[in-house]
């Protein structure tokens, strides 16, 4: 895939304006901070769990039936759900399983990480293999978010990359980078309303190799990063995104060679021979997009610019448009640091 160079503008003195303009964080509470629990079994009943999530949190007697069915001889189980909280995590995998450990911490006041680490052994099965964990840990609030992080290791270990675009039909993986966000704001944006938003959480700060561009039909692009390493909520990108100032707000990628990625609202898209325009306008309206730039050099190859009120990101929506067969490539685009990463990639 190739990227046209991106020229930018480091605006050095309002990096450091905006930087002196927040206020520091003004808690005292180090993050993160690992969390004690209890593995919950139901060996030795008739009991058994029922949910097709990955990660389900409990809080109430309620909600545990709605996931757990127990023969007549046996009762739900008494747990006090006015002080604990029970945490359900499955998945699937094509190998054995030789164990698995669990590390559940908490990466700010309203964020929380479950780290699971599966063992495999080398018998490959016919049919995957489903693990689940149960555990019981002290009240978390049902407004908290909990991500669940897969890890496996098989002789050497190694990361599940859930996260990829296709360049052609080449799988590309990422690593998304939950302690830093990249935005594109409105054309109509000024700096005053951009360092406005830089200052709005205390916790976050920006990174000076991603510029704020200034000149006039330029697109302007920002990045803020939290400054204790911890990761930034999605409630909190969310809250940017339902800001009139902001185009799209994002998580930032890394490629596994090593590049940063700063993720926006724009899909490339090419058609095959054998597509029609209706189909494309049935996609992009299924999907949230519009249609807004058609290549006048490269033949059935348009710009998609993807709505911020989908609950997909550019990443995944391309992946599904390049999924029908019906394009040559359908990817997202991104931006890169000025100094961290060559622009004509």
């Amino acid at each position: 895939m190739k990227f046209k160079n991106l020229k930018l503008l480091i605006m050095t003195l309002f990096i450091a304006a905006s930087i002196a303009g927040c206020n520091k964080n003004p808690g005292n509470i180090e993050y993160p901070i690992e969390i004690p629990f209890t593995e919950y079994s139901l060996d030795g009943t008739s009991c058994s769990w029922y949910y097709s999530g990955r990660l389900i949190i409990i809080n109430s007697k309620q909600d545990m039936e709605k996931y757990l069915f127990c023969g007549m001889n046996d009762s739900y189980p008494d747990i006090d759900f006015s002080k604990y909280s029970l945490l359900l995590a499955k998945g699937n995998t094509e190998n054995g399983i030789a164990g698995i450990s669990k590390i559940l911490s908490q990466q700010s006041s309203s964020m929380y990480m479950l780290d699971v680490e599966i063992s495999l052994t080398s018998l490959t099965n016919a049919t995957p293999t489903t693990w689940r964990i149960a555990l019981l840990t002290d009240k978390i609030d049902e407004a908290s978010e909990i991500e669940l992080n897969v890890m496996f290791s098989y002789g050497k270990e190694f990361e599940v990359k859930e996260h990829y675009y296709y360049s052609f039909d080449e799988k590309i993986f990422l690593e998304q980078v939950k302690d830093k966000i990249f935005f594109k704001f409105a054309p109509n944006v000024n700096k005053e309303q951009v360092l406005a938003l830089i200052c709005s959480d205390v916790s976050l700060q920006i990174i000076p190799s991603f510029a704020v561009i200034e000149e006039e039909y330029v697109t302007k692009i920002a990045a803020l990063e939290s400054k204790d390493g911890s990761y930034i909520p999605l409630t909190t990108i969310e809250a940017f995104k339902a800001r009139e100032e902001v185009i799209s707000a994002e998580y930032i990628y890394a490629s596994y060679s090593g590049g940063i990625l700063g993720l926006n609202d724009r899909i490339a898209v090419r058609l095959k021979e054998t597509t029609f325009y209706k189909q494309l306008q049935e996609l992009a309206e299924q999907y949230h997009c519009t249609i807004e730039e058609r290549s006048l050099f490269i033949e059935n190859r348009f710009n998609l610019y993807l709505s911020k009120t989908s609950k997909l990101d550019a990443i995944q929506t391309a992946n599904l448009f390049y999924e029908t067969g019906l394009f040559v490539y359908a990817h997202p685009t991104f931006y890169y640091p000025a100094n961290l990463w060559p622009l004509n990639h």
